[in-house]
């Protein structure tokens, strides 16, 4: 029964295949998640292991170094570094997790809950519908919204979430260190507009 579950969603999962071969999350859950179940051994769990390991380690250095010219770094430290939100994030960072933050993350947000996995380097949201492309779109609106409202409306105030709306439009505004510029430029800025 296990088989024929398994090749009935591999051949669910190959349809979604382009010219170029099976997508990466496709890939990683037939060869690392479906795979480590069906061998169940030490080496399979010494792998995931270590694979959440060097992703949490990781996530630590980098939360650290991105709160670097926040205003609220000791807040925004103590959040993204307590333990659970690490071990969370070390699993979503881990390869033989796959589809299952997305799929987590989509369910969670239909039933009105917030994401388990809010981890992405990016910002974006864990969900399926949390892409690129429809971060790109969205950010534009809320960009655009940020540069008209000050000059229609007086009691507007431009805020951290506008500019960075605005800037998530430029490239490389998500290195390391331009993202830590613009922190300390909008540091000074309501956190949110009224």
């Amino acid at each position: 029964l296990r088989a024929k579950v398994t090749s009935h969603v591999e051949m669910i999962l190959n349809h979604s295949q382009t010219r170029r071969g099976i997508l990466f999350v496709n890939t990683t859950y037939t060869k690392q998640l479906l795979a480590g179940i069906h061998h169940r051994d030490w080496e399979t769990f010494s792998a995931f292991m270590s694979q959440m390991l060097f992703g949490g380690l990781f996530y630590a250095a980098q939360q650290v170094v991105n709160s670097f010219g926040m205003a609220d770094r000791d807040e925004y430290l103590e959040k993204r570094l307590a333990p659970d939100a690490i071990a969370r994030a070390s699993f979503q960072r881990a390869g033989f997790s796959s589809i299952l933050p997305p799929v987590i993350d989509t369910a969670a947000q239909v039933g009105d809950y917030r994401p388990v996995f809010d981890f992405r380097t990016s910002d974006m949201s864990g969900a399926i519908w949390g892409n690129p492309t429809a971060d790109l779109l969205n950010n534009a609106r809320h960009g655009l919204r940020a540069l008209i409202a000050p000059a229609a409306r007086d009691d507007y105030d431009f805020s951290q979430q506008d500019l960075c709306a605005l800037t998530s439009l430029f490239m490389f505004q998500n290195a390391f260190v331009i993202r830590n510029g613009l922190a300390m430029a909008g540091a000074e800025l309501p956190r949110f507009s009224n």
